[in-house]
């Protein structure tokens, strides 16, 4: 009936034909946890493995996507922070910012002076120096001895 190599595959790796001599290696993403394996086992949905010939499913792990492990990086917005969570990961437009995370602007009228905004006094009350623009009035003038991201 089949042909059967002198040894049987390691974990990590197996034999997807009867007739075939050589081991091969799991490709990444999957396992196989049995010596004499001859089809390796998929990790769980949004897991991958770091290489290949991974001998068990605790070589499955969560790819973080905020910080490019395995080569895969997010998309958030230059304003936002990444969050990873399991399989996945989400933007949040960080203070001083509204949006969804991939698309974020600045927020006029939270007191923090942020993107180029001339001002930010933490409000949107016309004639106050501020106006709900984030640009100085007229008749207004404002120091600029703040740093970006406080009121002015």
């Amino acid at each position: 009936e089949g042909f059967v190599p002198c040894l049987p595959c390691p974990l990590g790796y197996f034999t997807p034909f009867d007739a075939q001599m050589e081991c091969e290696p799991c490709p990444v993403g999957s396992y196989a946890r049995e010596v004499g394996s001859v089809a390796c086992t998929a990790c769980p949905v949004g897991s991958t493995t770091i290489g290949m010939a991974t001998d068990g499913i605790g070589g499955c792990v969560d790819p973080d996507e905020c910080t490019g492990f395995l080569g895969i990086i997010h998309d958030c917005h230059p304003q936002a922070t990444c969050i990873n969570t399991q399989g996945s990961f989400t933007c949040e437009c960080n203070q001083g910012f509204k949006g969804d995370g991939w698309a974020c602007e600045s927020l006029c009228g939270d007191g923090f002076r942020v993107n180029g905004e001339a001002c930010d006094d933490g409000n949107n009350d016309p004639s106050d120096g501020c106006s709900s623009q984030c640009l100085v009035e007229e008749g207004f003038e404002c120091s600029d001895q703040s740093l970006d991201g406080q009121a002015l």
